[in-house]
């Protein structure tokens, strides 16, 4: 399993019209390019985009989960999964399993929970 953390601008027009403004991000999250060589060159069991970062600005749209995607799968033909929030992984030798986060998962391994 790979974490990666990683931030995408709509169609990359945000990244030629205002590169000052995303060069911020890009100084500390990954641009989709580099994500996919990465992964390329690790070739992970499985990774995840823990940390994702959509950019817009008034004018231009905000990128979407298909686009980061997309501009991924370019460099990248291996599996990869957009991480949701409280979302889980059981690793194992033989493998990752993904756990999308459920509010029955949460009350059954809470010791605590009242029910």
């Amino acid at each position: 399993m790979l974490p990666n953390d990683v931030a995408a601008a709509q169609e990359r027009r945000l990244e030629q019209l205002r590169w000052d403004f995303v060069r911020r991000f890009y100084e500390y999250l990954a641009n989709p390019e580099t994500v996919a060589k990465v992964l390329a060159e690790t070739r992970p069991r499985d990774a995840v985009f823990s940390h994702i970062s959509l950019y817009s600005q008034a004018d231009i749209p905000i990128a979407t989960e298909e686009e980061l995607t997309s501009r991924v799968r370019t460099g990248y033909d291996g599996p990869f999964v957009i991480g949701q929030d409280l979302m889980s992984f059981t690793i194992r030798a033989n493998g990752v399993t993904r756990e999308p986060y459920s509010a029955e998962m949460r009350q059954r391994s809470s010791p605590g929970t009242m029910q």
